[in-house]
C-alpha cells in the first residue's frame, strides 16, 4: 500500500486587532472653582484653580511618565497668614509613584514642587512635597488635588470634607481616563487537509504454468 498526500484549496484573509496594554493613561486640562479649598495656600472662594496633566506609561510599560502642574491663586501667604494681596502658587509634580487606572476612575502620586510666582520669576516653597490626584471620566468629569506638606499637615486641598480631599465638578475643561490599546495584524494559519489515497496494483504473472523461470509484473493507474 502506498500513501500519497493531497492538500485542498483553502481562502484567507488578514485581520487587525486591538487589545488592552497594560498602564493606560490620564489627559486633563481645565480649572475648579474654589468653594470649599483648605491649606496653608488654600483657594479664596471664587476664584479658579487651573489644572493641567498628561501621564503614561513608558515603551516597556513598566513606569509612568508625564507631567502635572497646578496653579493656585490664593490670598494666603505660605505661612497660612492672610495677605490683602493675591499669591499664585505653581505645582509641578516629578518622580511619579503611581498611576492607577480603574474603568473610569484614577489615582495619580508623585512628589512635587511648590513655588511662588513673584514678578520676574519664582520663590521656592518647598521640593519633595507628596502630591496626589483623583479623578473621574465622566459626565460631569470630577477632579480631586491634594498637596501634603512633608512637615505634615497640606499645603493645598481643592475640596476639604472632614480628613479627606473630595472630588468636585470641574468648572471648564475635559479630563480622560483611558487604556491604551495595542493594534496588530494577523495572518491566520490555514488547516491543510491530508487524506491518504489507496492504490490498488494489478499483477501479471507468466507462464502459468512455468517450470524454471516465473515473469511477474505490477501495474496501476497512478
Amino acid at each position: 500500500m502506498l500513501d500519497l498526500i493531497t492538500t485542498n484549496a483553502a481562502k484567507h484573509r488578514m485581520i487587525t486587532v486591538s487589545r488592552p496594554i497594560p498602564g493606560g493613561f490620564i489627559q486633563g486640562g481645565g480649572s475648579l472653582v474654589n468653594s470649599n479649598s483648605s491649606g496653608l495656600i488654600k483657594g479664596t472662594n471664587g476664584t479658579k484653580t487651573d489644572f493641567q496633566f498628561d501621564v503614561t506609561f513608558n515603551k516597556k510599560l513598566t513606569n509612568p511618565q508625564g507631567k502635572a502642574t497646578i496653579t493656585v491663586s490664593s490670598y494666603y501667604k505660605s505661612d497660612g497668614t492672610l495677605d490683602s494681596e493675591p499669591h499664585t502658587n505653581v505645582i509641578t509634580s516629578n518622580a511619579i509613584s503611581l498611576l492607577n487606572l480603574l474603568g473610569t476612575t484614577a489615582s495619580f502620586s508623585s512628589k512635587a514642587n511648590l513655588v511662588e510666582e513673584i514678578p520676574g520669576g519664582t520663590i521656592a516653597v518647598e521640593g519633595g512635597a507628596t502630591f496626589q490626584l483623583e479623578m473621574t471620566d465622566g459626565n460631569p468629569d470630577k477632579l480631586a488635588i491634594t498637596l501634603y506638606r512633608k512637615a505634615g499637615g497640606i499645603w493645598f486641598s481643592s475640596n476639604w470634607v472632614a480628613v479627606t480631599t473630595v472630588k468636585q465638578t470641574i468648572q471648564d475643561g475635559e479630563i480622560t481616563v483611558g487604556a491604551a490599546t495595542k493594534s496588530a495584524t494577523i495572518e491566520p494559519e490555514i488547516a491543510t487537509a491530508i487524506a491518504p489515497v489507496v492504490i490498488e496494483p494489478t499483477i501479471k504473472a507468466y507462464p502459468n504454468p512455468f517450470t524454471e523461470k516465473l515473469n511477474i509484473e505490477f501495474s496501476s493507474a497512478i
